[in-house]
Protein backbone atom coordinates (compact mmCIF):
# COMPACT_ATOMS: atom_id res chain seq x y z
CA UNK A 1 0.00 0.00 0.00
CA UNK A 2 1.39 3.40 -1.04
CA UNK A 3 0.26 6.62 0.66
CA UNK A 4 1.17 9.79 -1.23
CA UNK A 5 1.71 12.44 1.42
CA UNK A 6 4.52 14.94 0.92
CA UNK A 7 7.12 15.15 3.70
CA UNK A 8 5.77 12.05 5.48
CA UNK A 9 7.99 9.30 6.87
CA UNK A 10 8.43 6.67 9.56
CA UNK A 11 11.01 7.01 12.35
CA UNK A 12 10.97 3.35 13.41
CA UNK A 13 10.43 -0.12 11.94
CA UNK A 14 8.72 -3.37 12.86
CA UNK A 15 11.49 -5.69 11.73
CA UNK A 16 12.85 -9.22 11.87
CA UNK A 17 14.79 -8.11 14.96
CA UNK A 18 11.77 -6.59 16.70
CA UNK A 19 11.08 -2.89 17.08
CA UNK A 20 13.92 -0.78 15.66
CA UNK A 21 13.88 2.94 16.51
CA UNK A 22 15.73 5.72 14.67
CA UNK A 23 14.32 8.46 16.91
CA UNK A 24 17.71 9.23 18.47
CA UNK A 25 19.20 9.81 14.99
CA UNK A 26 16.32 11.80 13.50
CA UNK A 27 15.45 13.93 16.55
CA UNK A 28 19.01 14.49 17.80
CA UNK A 29 20.60 17.67 19.13
CA UNK A 30 22.81 17.64 16.02
CA UNK A 31 19.71 18.01 13.84
CA UNK A 32 17.49 20.19 16.03
CA UNK A 33 17.65 23.32 18.16
CA UNK A 34 14.84 22.21 20.47
CA UNK A 35 12.89 19.02 21.23
CA UNK A 36 9.54 18.63 22.98
CA UNK A 37 8.87 15.16 24.45
CA UNK A 38 5.21 14.32 25.02
CA UNK A 39 4.26 11.97 27.85
CA UNK A 40 0.81 10.46 28.43
CA UNK A 41 -1.20 7.28 27.95
CA UNK A 42 -3.01 6.01 24.87
CA UNK A 43 -5.86 8.28 23.85
CA UNK A 44 -4.58 11.35 25.69
CA UNK A 45 -4.21 13.30 22.45
CA UNK A 46 -0.46 13.11 21.76
CA UNK A 47 -0.94 12.67 18.02
CA UNK A 48 -3.60 15.40 17.89
CA UNK A 49 -1.30 17.81 19.76
CA UNK A 50 1.51 17.26 17.27
CA UNK A 51 -0.83 17.69 14.32
CA UNK A 52 -2.24 20.93 15.77
CA UNK A 53 1.27 22.36 16.15
CA UNK A 54 2.31 21.19 12.67
CA UNK A 55 -0.79 22.58 10.98
CA UNK A 56 -0.36 25.90 12.77
CA UNK A 57 3.21 26.12 11.44
CA UNK A 58 2.07 25.24 7.92
CA UNK A 59 -0.67 27.86 8.09
CA UNK A 60 2.00 30.56 8.31
CA UNK A 61 3.98 29.09 5.42
CA UNK A 62 6.52 26.95 7.27
CA UNK A 63 7.78 23.53 6.21
CA UNK A 64 6.92 20.50 8.37
CA UNK A 65 8.03 16.86 8.30
CA UNK A 66 5.55 14.28 9.60
CA UNK A 67 6.65 10.97 11.17
CA UNK A 68 3.94 8.33 11.46
CA UNK A 69 3.59 5.32 13.74
CA UNK A 70 5.13 2.23 12.14
CA UNK A 71 2.25 0.04 13.41
CA UNK A 72 -0.58 2.52 12.74
CA UNK A 73 0.15 4.98 9.87
CA UNK A 74 -2.91 7.04 10.81
CA UNK A 75 -1.24 8.14 14.06
CA UNK A 76 1.67 10.57 14.42
CA UNK A 77 4.82 9.70 16.36
CA UNK A 78 6.61 12.98 15.71
CA UNK A 79 6.92 16.16 13.67
CA UNK A 80 9.80 18.46 12.78
CA UNK A 81 9.23 22.16 12.14
CA UNK A 82 11.97 22.34 9.53
CA UNK A 83 12.43 26.11 9.37
CA UNK A 84 12.79 26.40 13.15
CA UNK A 85 14.62 23.07 13.68
CA UNK A 86 12.13 22.15 16.39
CA UNK A 87 10.99 18.56 16.98
CA UNK A 88 7.96 17.27 18.86
CA UNK A 89 7.76 13.53 19.59
CA UNK A 90 5.72 10.93 21.40
CA UNK A 91 8.15 9.92 24.16
CA UNK A 92 6.23 6.86 25.39
CA UNK A 93 7.02 3.16 24.70
CA UNK A 94 8.13 1.57 22.47
CA UNK A 95 10.15 4.68 21.50
CA UNK A 96 10.64 5.96 25.04
CA UNK A 97 12.50 9.28 25.21
CA UNK A 98 13.88 11.13 28.22
CA UNK A 99 15.52 14.58 28.36
CA UNK A 100 19.27 14.59 27.75
CA UNK A 101 19.72 18.35 28.10
CA UNK A 102 16.65 19.29 30.19
CA UNK A 103 15.49 22.86 29.92
CA UNK A 104 18.02 23.95 27.29
CA UNK A 105 17.32 21.44 24.52
CA UNK A 106 14.56 19.01 25.51
CA UNK A 107 11.32 19.89 27.27
CA UNK A 108 8.65 17.58 28.74
CA UNK A 109 4.97 17.96 27.84
CA UNK A 110 2.96 15.96 30.38
CA UNK A 111 -0.58 15.27 29.16
CA UNK A 112 -1.15 13.26 32.33
CA UNK A 113 -2.06 16.48 34.11
CA UNK A 114 -5.32 16.49 32.14
CA UNK A 115 -6.62 13.08 33.23
CA UNK A 116 -8.65 12.06 36.24
CA UNK A 117 -6.29 9.59 37.92
CA UNK A 118 -9.02 8.27 40.22
CA UNK A 119 -11.04 7.06 37.22
CA UNK A 120 -7.95 5.36 35.76
CA UNK A 121 -7.25 3.63 39.09
CA UNK A 122 -10.77 2.19 38.94
CA UNK A 123 -9.94 0.84 35.47
CA UNK A 124 -6.55 -0.55 36.47
CA UNK A 125 -7.48 -4.21 35.93
CA UNK A 126 -8.85 -3.49 32.45
CA UNK A 127 -5.84 -1.37 31.47
CA UNK A 128 -3.44 -4.03 32.73
CA UNK A 129 -5.26 -6.79 30.81
CA UNK A 130 -5.28 -4.81 27.55
CA UNK A 131 -1.58 -3.97 27.85
CA UNK A 132 -0.72 -7.63 28.54
CA UNK A 133 -2.70 -8.81 25.50
CA UNK A 134 -0.99 -6.22 23.31
CA UNK A 135 2.42 -7.33 24.55
CA UNK A 136 1.72 -10.99 23.76
CA UNK A 137 0.46 -10.17 20.27
CA UNK A 138 3.53 -8.04 19.54
CA UNK A 139 5.70 -11.04 20.45
CA UNK A 140 3.71 -13.11 17.95
CA UNK A 141 4.00 -10.46 15.23
CA UNK A 142 7.76 -10.18 15.70
CA UNK A 143 8.07 -13.98 15.59
CA UNK A 144 6.40 -13.94 12.17
CA UNK A 145 8.72 -11.16 11.02
CA UNK A 146 11.75 -13.04 12.33
CA UNK A 147 10.82 -16.03 10.19
CA UNK A 148 10.14 -13.76 7.20
CA UNK A 149 13.59 -12.22 7.66
CA UNK A 150 15.30 -15.61 7.86
CA UNK A 151 13.60 -16.76 4.66
CA UNK A 152 14.46 -13.52 2.87
CA UNK A 153 18.08 -13.95 3.94
CA UNK A 154 17.96 -17.46 2.48
CA UNK A 155 16.73 -15.96 -0.80
CA UNK A 156 19.57 -13.43 -0.74
CA UNK A 157 22.05 -16.30 -0.38
CA UNK A 158 20.40 -18.02 -3.38
CA UNK A 159 20.85 -15.06 -5.72
CA UNK A 160 24.27 -13.92 -4.44
CA UNK A 161 26.37 -16.12 -6.79
CA UNK A 162 24.51 -14.74 -9.81
CA UNK A 163 24.98 -11.02 -9.12
CA UNK A 164 27.39 -9.26 -11.48
CA UNK A 165 29.14 -7.37 -8.71
CA UNK A 166 31.88 -5.77 -10.82
CA UNK A 167 29.38 -4.55 -13.39
CA UNK A 168 27.17 -3.06 -10.66
CA UNK A 169 30.12 -1.36 -8.96
CA UNK A 170 31.36 0.04 -12.28
CA UNK A 171 27.94 1.40 -13.16
CA UNK A 172 27.54 3.05 -9.72
CA UNK A 173 31.00 4.63 -10.02
CA UNK A 174 30.22 6.13 -13.43
CA UNK A 175 26.69 7.16 -12.49
CA UNK A 176 27.70 8.99 -9.31
CA UNK A 177 30.36 11.10 -11.02
CA UNK A 178 27.65 13.68 -11.73
CA UNK A 179 27.15 14.38 -8.01
CA UNK A 180 29.56 16.64 -6.14
CA UNK A 181 30.05 17.43 -2.46
CA UNK A 182 28.62 20.79 -1.38
CA UNK A 183 28.83 22.07 2.17
CA UNK A 184 29.01 19.96 5.32
CA UNK A 185 28.73 16.19 4.70
CA UNK A 186 25.96 14.28 6.47
CA UNK A 187 23.74 11.24 5.99
CA UNK A 188 20.18 11.63 7.29
CA UNK A 189 17.61 8.90 8.00
CA UNK A 190 14.01 9.08 6.80
CA UNK A 191 12.13 5.76 6.57
CA UNK A 192 9.75 5.47 3.63
CA UNK A 193 8.32 2.03 4.29
CA UNK A 194 6.83 0.17 7.26
CA UNK A 195 5.12 -3.12 8.11
CA UNK A 196 1.90 -2.10 9.80
CA UNK A 197 -1.69 -3.15 10.42
CA UNK A 198 -2.31 -2.03 6.82
CA UNK A 199 0.31 -4.44 5.46
CA UNK A 200 3.53 -3.22 3.88
CA UNK A 201 2.93 0.51 3.81
CA UNK A 202 4.93 3.10 1.89
CA UNK A 203 4.84 6.79 2.72
CA UNK A 204 6.13 8.42 -0.42
CA UNK A 205 7.88 11.43 1.10
CA UNK A 206 11.19 10.55 -0.57
CA UNK A 207 9.46 10.02 -3.93
CA UNK A 208 7.14 13.01 -3.89
CA UNK A 209 9.74 15.56 -2.79
CA UNK A 210 12.28 14.77 -5.54
CA UNK A 211 12.52 16.72 -8.78
CA UNK A 212 14.34 13.86 -10.52
CA UNK A 213 13.45 10.23 -9.75
CA UNK A 214 15.25 7.02 -10.65
CA UNK A 215 13.01 3.98 -10.20
CA UNK A 216 14.77 0.63 -9.81
CA UNK A 217 13.08 -2.43 -11.30
CA UNK A 218 13.12 -5.10 -8.61
CA UNK A 219 12.52 -8.26 -10.65
CA UNK A 220 15.33 -10.28 -9.01
CA UNK A 221 14.61 -8.54 -5.66
CA UNK A 222 18.02 -6.92 -5.57
CA UNK A 223 17.15 -3.21 -5.67
CA UNK A 224 18.70 -2.90 -2.19
CA UNK A 225 22.06 -3.86 -3.73
CA UNK A 226 21.73 -1.12 -6.38
CA UNK A 227 20.88 1.35 -3.62
CA UNK A 228 23.83 0.15 -1.54
CA UNK A 229 26.20 0.69 -4.48
CA UNK A 230 24.92 4.26 -4.97
CA UNK A 231 25.11 4.91 -1.21
CA UNK A 232 28.72 3.69 -1.00
CA UNK A 233 29.83 5.88 -3.92
CA UNK A 234 28.12 8.92 -2.42
CA UNK A 235 29.91 8.24 0.88
CA UNK A 236 33.26 8.02 -0.93
CA UNK A 237 32.61 11.38 -2.59
CA UNK A 238 31.20 12.82 0.67
CA UNK A 239 27.97 13.84 -1.02
CA UNK A 240 25.28 14.49 1.59
CA UNK A 241 22.18 12.32 1.18
CA UNK A 242 19.19 10.81 2.96
CA UNK A 243 18.63 7.06 3.32
CA UNK A 244 15.61 4.89 4.03
CA UNK A 245 15.98 1.37 5.39
CA UNK A 246 13.99 -1.73 4.55
CA UNK A 247 11.54 -2.27 7.44
CA UNK A 248 11.97 -6.06 7.54
CA UNK A 249 15.76 -5.94 7.50
CA UNK A 250 17.16 -2.54 8.47
CA UNK A 251 20.61 -3.55 7.23
CA UNK A 252 19.25 -3.03 3.70
CA UNK A 253 18.50 0.24 1.99
CA UNK A 254 15.01 1.01 0.74
CA UNK A 255 15.60 4.43 -0.86
CA UNK A 256 18.27 7.11 -1.32
CA UNK A 257 17.67 10.84 -1.75
CA UNK A 258 20.43 13.29 -2.70
CA UNK A 259 19.42 16.49 -0.98
CA UNK A 260 21.35 19.15 -2.94
CA UNK A 261 20.69 17.53 -6.33
CA UNK A 262 17.01 16.86 -5.47
CA UNK A 263 17.34 13.31 -6.85
CA UNK A 264 15.80 10.12 -5.43
CA UNK A 265 16.42 6.42 -6.05
CA UNK A 266 13.48 4.16 -5.19
CA UNK A 267 12.41 0.60 -6.07
CA UNK A 268 9.42 0.19 -8.35
CA UNK A 269 6.68 -1.27 -6.19
CA UNK A 270 3.00 -2.09 -6.22
CA UNK A 271 0.79 0.99 -6.03
CA UNK A 272 3.30 3.34 -7.65
CA UNK A 273 2.87 4.34 -11.27
CA UNK A 274 5.89 5.47 -13.24
CA UNK A 275 5.50 9.04 -14.46
CA UNK A 276 6.62 10.17 -17.89
CA UNK A 277 9.67 12.01 -16.52
CA UNK A 278 10.81 9.14 -14.25
CA UNK A 279 14.01 7.31 -15.19
CA UNK A 280 14.14 3.50 -14.96
CA UNK A 281 17.18 1.55 -13.75
CA UNK A 282 16.91 -2.07 -14.83
CA UNK A 283 18.46 -4.14 -12.02
CA UNK A 284 18.40 -7.28 -14.20
CA UNK A 285 21.42 -5.96 -16.10
CA UNK A 286 23.46 -6.76 -12.97
CA UNK A 287 22.09 -10.29 -12.66
CA UNK A 288 22.79 -13.52 -14.58
CA UNK A 289 19.20 -14.72 -14.94
CA UNK A 290 20.10 -17.52 -17.35
CA UNK A 291 22.49 -19.16 -14.89
CA UNK A 292 19.94 -18.61 -12.13
CA UNK A 293 17.24 -20.59 -13.96
CA UNK A 294 17.85 -23.79 -11.94
CA UNK A 295 17.20 -21.90 -8.67
CA UNK A 296 14.18 -19.95 -9.88
CA UNK A 297 11.44 -22.24 -8.51
CA UNK A 298 13.04 -22.54 -5.07
CA UNK A 299 13.62 -18.80 -4.93
CA UNK A 300 10.02 -18.06 -5.86
CA UNK A 301 8.81 -20.40 -3.12
CA UNK A 302 11.06 -18.70 -0.57
CA UNK A 303 9.69 -15.26 -1.45
CA UNK A 304 6.12 -16.57 -1.24
CA UNK A 305 6.76 -17.98 2.25
CA UNK A 306 8.34 -14.72 3.40
CA UNK A 307 5.35 -12.79 2.08
CA UNK A 308 2.94 -15.08 3.98
CA UNK A 309 4.84 -14.50 7.22
CA UNK A 310 4.81 -10.73 6.69
CA UNK A 311 1.06 -10.86 6.01
CA UNK A 312 0.58 -12.87 9.22
CA UNK A 313 2.46 -10.18 11.14
CA UNK A 314 0.24 -7.46 9.66
CA UNK A 315 -2.89 -9.44 10.54
CA UNK A 316 -1.63 -9.71 14.12
CA UNK A 317 -1.06 -5.95 14.17
CA UNK A 318 -4.71 -5.46 13.22
CA UNK A 319 -5.63 -7.30 16.42
CA UNK A 320 -3.18 -5.10 18.33
CA UNK A 321 -4.82 -2.02 16.82
CA UNK A 322 -8.25 -3.18 18.05
CA UNK A 323 -6.86 -3.62 21.58
CA UNK A 324 -5.14 -0.25 21.36
CA UNK A 325 -8.46 1.38 20.40
CA UNK A 326 -10.08 -0.17 23.48
CA UNK A 327 -7.23 1.12 25.64
CA UNK A 328 -7.59 4.59 24.15
CA UNK A 329 -11.29 4.68 24.99
CA UNK A 330 -10.48 4.08 28.68
CA UNK A 331 -8.14 7.08 28.76
CA UNK A 332 -10.42 9.26 26.62
CA UNK A 333 -13.19 8.87 29.20
CA UNK A 334 -10.80 10.11 31.89
CA UNK A 335 -9.41 13.12 30.03
CA UNK A 336 -10.31 16.80 30.33
CA UNK A 337 -9.86 17.63 26.66
CA UNK A 338 -11.19 21.17 27.05
CA UNK A 339 -8.31 22.02 29.39
CA UNK A 340 -5.90 20.17 27.11
CA UNK A 341 -7.01 22.22 24.08
CA UNK A 342 -6.52 25.45 26.00
CA UNK A 343 -3.02 24.30 26.89
CA UNK A 344 -2.40 23.48 23.20
CA UNK A 345 -3.11 27.10 22.23
CA UNK A 346 -0.62 28.35 24.80
CA UNK A 347 2.00 25.83 23.66
CA UNK A 348 1.56 26.74 19.98
CA UNK A 349 2.02 30.40 20.88
CA UNK A 350 5.19 29.52 22.80
CA UNK A 351 6.65 27.41 20.00
CA UNK A 352 5.74 29.64 17.06
CA UNK A 353 6.40 32.86 18.94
Amino acid sequence: MTIHNRNSYFAAANSRGGFISFFDDIFSKNELERLYIIKGGSGTGKSRLMRDIAESAESIGEQVEYFYCSSDPSSLDGVILTDRRIGIIDGTPPHTAEPKLPGCFDFIINLGVFWDASRLVDKKREIKALCAQKSELYKRAYSYLSVAGDITELYDDMIKPYIKTEKLDGWANRFCRRFESTGEYRVRIRLSCGISALGKTRLDGVYDRAKTRYLISDTPHMSHLVLKAVHEKLKEKRVSHTVSYDPLDTRKLDAVYIDDADVSFIPICEGRECLADDFIINAERFFDKNAFRSERVSARQALRCASLMTDAASSTMKKIYALHTSLESVYIQSMDFKAKEEYTKVLISEILG
